[in-house]
């Protein structure tokens, strides 16, 4: 029994990008060890639930978007993790005295700053990825902004 309903090689699959901007996302969230295997990283997705418009050619977008983010968990010289962690509990508007956990994350609303990042090649790897969407900074949700039920 056929199971497509297009021809497969008509159908995209990669996530197109979208116009840079602020936009309301749901958050999931887990820990997983970093590649070094020195520390953790915080794998934060952002759900994009606002209207999108491809950036290439401006029509809506009509299939979800999902960003990961990657936050280092290590401490370094000039990198403080907590930093994140309150800029994350900033945007979901947990109170100051409150301790950040991946439970708070999971499904919180919030606002973030997307951006395109230009292609870029890995100096490890040697790999080179294209231009991407980013997540460059979280904010609290509109005041006035309703997220739909999950």
């Amino acid at each position: 029994m056929q199971l497509n309903t297009k021809v497969l090689k008509d159908v995209e699959t990669s996530q197109p990008l979208i116009e840079d901007g602020t936009y309301h996302a749901r958050l999931s969230a887990e820990l997983k060890p970093n590649k070094q295997n020195t520390g953790q990283n915080l794998v934060l997705t952002h759900e994009i639930i606002d209207a999108a418009n491809n950036k290439q050619t401006g029509e809506p977008v009509t299939r979800t978007i999902k960003l990961t983010r990657y936050v280092s968990m290590v401490d370094t010289e000039k990198y403080d993790h907590n930093e994140n962690c309150k800029r994350l509990a900033d945007a979901i508007g947990l109170p100051d005295d409150a301790d950040l956990t991946l439970e708070d994350l999971a499904g919180a609303v919030c606002q973030v700053q997307v951006v395109t990042s230009p292609e870029r090649t890995d100096s490890v790897t040697g790999n080179t990825y294209p231009e991407a969407n980013d997540v460059k900074a979280w904010m609290p949700k509109d005041d006035d902004f309703v997220a739909a039920s999950m």
